[in-house]
């Protein structure tokens, strides 16, 4: 599943409490470009109406990682020849470097610039980045960590391994794009970042390839020792024991 943004700057998602990550940050997503997807779209931003931010956004020929904290401003940019109607991986490194890695291929700049006081978490939408600037296309499997991913593990993203399986220490927060996000978001981190919609930001079934890796299954029994005659049988009855099914 993903969700639907048509360009209109009155659609997008939203978090808006609280700073979520201050110091280092990776941002990743999926992105599924339309034909006619204009200039500027953001796919993910940090930032708090004023100067200071971390965005991540795509033109008509490149995607492109943006921080910025008033005066001066990092980018890293990937260009591309045809990146319309495909899926792409897109994750953008924050903090002590600046760079944006597109299906695992790692460019950009590696000049840090450290930017906070970001309040306000946007999916499909930055609010200090110029209007409008929603993207034409499709976002799913959203996600930021407080660390910068190793390029090994942005490779294991770009090649479809489950988002919420890589570095789930340093997973703050965690958002599928398939109406599950509240969910989700609770059951990975502990802590409730839920996204607002904004407007209409529609899930629609068009979904990226993803390696579906399955948890272990854990099942339990309690065996206890009876002994008849010199015969010892055990039954599952009182003590904890468990059995771990790959």
């Amino acid at each position: 599943m993903s969700r639907f943004f048509d360009g209109n700057a009155s659609n997008y998602l939203q978090y808006d409490t609280t700073q979520l990550v201050t110091g280092n940050v990776t941002m990743s997503c999926w992105f599924y470009c339309f034909s006619n997807n204009g200039t500027n779209r953001t796919l993910m931003a940090c930032d708090n109406n004023l100067n200071n931010m971390n965005v991540v956004y795509a033109n008509n020929t490149n995607f492109v990682a943006m921080a910025y904290n008033g005066s001066t401003i990092e980018t890293g940019s990937v260009i591309l020849t045809n990146m319309y109607n495909k899926w792409y991986h897109v994750c953008a490194r924050f903090g002590s470097t600046t760079n944006i890695v597109i299906d695992g291929f790692r460019t950009g700049s590696d000049t840090g610039l450290s930017v906070s006081g970001m309040t306000i978490t946007r999916v499909g939408m930055s609010s200090n980045f110029g209007a409008p600037n929603s993207p034409i296309g499709l976002i799913s499997e959203a996600a930021m960590w407080n660390v910068l991913l190793t390029d090994g593990e942005i490779q294991l993203l770009s090649s479809g391994h489950n988002t919420n399986q890589i570095r789930t220490n340093s997973l703050i927060a965690y958002w599928p794009m398939n109406n599950r996000e509240k969910e989700l978001d609770r059951k990975l981190t502990g802590v409730k970042y839920d996204l607002s919609v904004v407007g209409t930001v529609p899930t629609v079934t068009n979904e990226p390839n993803m390696i579906i890796i399955p948890k272990k299954k854990f099942y339990s029994f309690t065996p206890t020792i009876v002994t008849t005659r010199r015969l010892i049988r055990i039954f599952p009855i009182n003590r904890e024991h468990q059995l771990i099914l790959n």
